[in-house]
């Protein structure tokens, strides 16, 4: 027997079957959208992407801050105290040392900040106006020099100290104040400054018996063969303590001076000397020069003459007392409280 369902009526359109079982219509359409999900097209997900970035690039290393020795072929190499002195200076700068041999472009970089040159390079001028910001010092013969442009004129004050240092050293190695020197013909006023240092030394320098003469003497020489004759000459009149002047004791000279009783005090190192011989040598203290003048302010200081000291000095023959004496003078002169009268 069939039945009608009135699905107009309410409490019928709230339900209705599925699958034998009585449903509301929100649990069939919960079921309906699951087997729509089963029967969708499956979704591939990408794999993930994992970034890259390129290799890293090689950065230079700077170059460290430097300063620069040149030392040109031919000249004399720096003495160990100013090799010392330069060492020091740029490691407390927290510099690099560099040497070469010329100054040239490859060898001042850019870090360059110093450039130290042993005597007068002939780059120097084109590298003053290329590097406007570098400081150049020049070591000349008794004074550190700053390029600024141009280099200062060599002065006569080194030499002229020496010059009467050596003649009051000479008056307090000769018993009797038999004392002479043999200098180079330039400066000329070294010659009365070496009379000068003597007579400081021993006054009038009157010997007690003969042979006389005017002590202190000087003779003038330009070559070895010249510094021989007056070696001999000097020896005629018995000077018995003699100064060789800068280039002038080479090994001839200085033993002919031996072989005849001669003290000798010299301006250079000495060369092989007979025991006895060679009591000292009255040098530039080139380092403290340079420490000056790398210190002081550039637009104020363009020279540093450079300091005396005595080196390679003979205790037997020189006491140290009497080498206290000498460097008393050398303090003496470098204060001004002992004056050298110039002939112009």
């Amino acid at each position: 027997m069939t039945h009608a369902v009135d699905l107009r009526s309410p409490a019928r359109r709230s339900r209705f079957r599925l699958g034998g079982r009585q449903c509301t219509p929100a649990i069939s359409l919960a079921i309906l959208a699951l087997f729509a999900q089963a029967c969708a097209p499956a979704v591939t997900q990408p794999p993930p992407v994992t970034p890259t970035f390129p290799p890293p690039t090689a950065t230079p290393t700077p170059e460290p801050p430097s300063v620069l020795l040149v030392q040109p072929d031919g000249t004399t190499p720096v003495d160990d105290g100013l090799a010392a002195t330069i060492a020091q200076l740029a490691e407390e700068s927290g510099l690099v040392l560099v040497t070469a041999t010329e100054v040239a472009p490859g060898e001042v970089s850019a870090a360059t900040l110093h450039v130290i040159v042993k005597g007068v390079d002939p780059g120097l001028s084109a590298l003053a106006v290329a590097r406007p910001d570098l400081e150049i010092f020049v070591i000349q013969s008794g004074q550190v020099d700053r390029l600024q442009p141009e280099l200062p004129v060599p002065g006569r004050e080194f030499e002229l100290r020496r010059a009467f240092s050596a003649g009051y050293a000479s008056s307090l190695l000769a018993p009797q104040w038999r004392i002479g020197g043999v200098l180079p013909a330039d400066p000329t006023d070294a010659h009365s400054a070496f009379i000068q240092g003597g007579i400081f030394g021993c006054g009038l320098c009157n010997p007690p018996y003969p042979p006389y003469a005017d002590y202190p003497l000087v003779e003038i020489s330009q070559s070895e063969a010249e510094t021989l004759s007056a070696i001999e000459s000097l020896a005629q009149v018995g000077v018995s303590a003699l100064y060789l002047g800068e280039g002038l004791a080479t090994q001839a000279a200085v033993q002919a001076a031996a072989e005849r009783g001669m003290l000798v005090l010299g301006a250079d190192l000495p060369p092989q000397a007979p025991s006895g011989t060679w009591a000292a040598s009255i040098r530039p203290d080139l380092g403290a020069a340079l420490r000056t003048i790398w210190s002081a302010d550039a637009d104020t200081v363009a020279s540093v003459v450079a300091p005396l000291r005595l080196e390679s000095t003979d205790p037997d023959v020189f006491s140290p007392g009497r080498q206290d004496d000498v460097e008393r003078l050398f303090a003496q002169l470098e204060s001004g409280a002992v004056r050298i009268l110039l002939d112009s």
